[in-house]
């Protein structure tokens, strides 16, 4: 199984080395990937590092206080969530906190360069596997054989050069939450604004199936929410009332709604059943 591993600056790359060398000793089927040049002096997304993000299952992000806030280290991240399962997306942080996280990057399961932390991850690497992971006996021993020679390697890491890292207030921390929440509720907030709106249509879609006795059918939309969407005729149903949109996607009954909307609107609409994520 291929590993990505993604890092910018002279730090973060010894960090990414480390882990190179290091994670074929814990779990020999795991092959590491890094470019060989810094992704933020000019290679970027090369074809050589798009033939392997490919081919990859998983993505370590080596973040230090020097490339946190760089542009190119937040594009990469949100690249790799868009190509692999978020759960196999991993900012590797040394000298940071998970609450110095900030943007795209803080959607993932952060690891700290820690001893618990990094088990983890190594956890984590071994079950995206699936048929090939090692028994939880024959990795922990492998961690524990291997894990001072990582240590070793990140007591090496250059000590930065500059000005210390800036921690984040909390007021901002508090601030990204509100607007992460605030987002999701107005996203929640226009689907039921969509789905409850008045449509004299809608019940005279409803009328002229009562009129040729699908009362059934009647039932059925009923117990959902239902609207009219541009070429669609679309119902939305809870969880627990999934059955009904069984019933009203069998042909016969579709066909039926088409026919009533063709009737009372002079068009015909597509039947489209759906079951609400919340």
């Amino acid at each position: 199984m291929k590993v990505f591993l993604s890092w910018s600056g002279e730090r973060s790359r010894a960090i990414a080395e480390a882990l190179r060398e290091w994670i074929p000793n814990v779990i020999q089927a795991v092959q590491p990937w890094m470019s060989a040049e810094d992704i933020d002096k000019g290679l970027r997304w090369s074809s050589e590092v798009a033939i392997e993000l490919e081919q990859t299952r998983f993505g370590i992000i080596c973040i230090t206080p020097e490339n946190l806030g760089e542009p190119w280290i937040l594009f990469e991240a949100g690249a790799l969530s868009k190509l692999l399962d978020k759960s196999f997306v991993c900012p590797f942080l040394f000298g940071l906190e998970p609450t110095d996280v900030k943007g795209p990057l803080i959607q993932f399961q952060a690891t700290r360069a820690e001893k618990a932390d990094v088990k983890k991850l190594i956890l984590t690497l071994n079950r995206a596997q699936s048929d090939s992971a090692l028994s939880t006996e024959k990795l922990e021993n492998a961690f524990e054989h291997w894990w001072p020679e990582l240590e070793k390697a990140l007591n090496r890491v250059p000590v930065p050069v500059g000005k210390p890292k800036a921690t984040r207030e909390v007021r901002e921390m508090v601030e990204e939450i509100l607007e992460i929440v605030r987002a999701e509720t107005r996203d929640r907030e226009l689907f039921q604004v969509q789905s409850n709106r008045p449509s004299s249509d809608v019940n005279r879609i409803k009328a002229a199936l009562e009129a040729k006795r699908k009362m059934m059918i009647v039932i059925a939309l009923d117990k959902g929410t239902m609207w009219i969407d541009g070429v669609y005729l679309r119902v939305d149903y809870a969880p627990q009332h999934s059955k009904y949109k069984t019933d009203i996607e069998a042909r016969d009954k579709r066909n039926a709604i088409e026919d009533a909307c063709e009737e009372v609107l002079g068009r015909r609409l597509t039947l489209r059943a759906s079951i609400s994520e919340w």
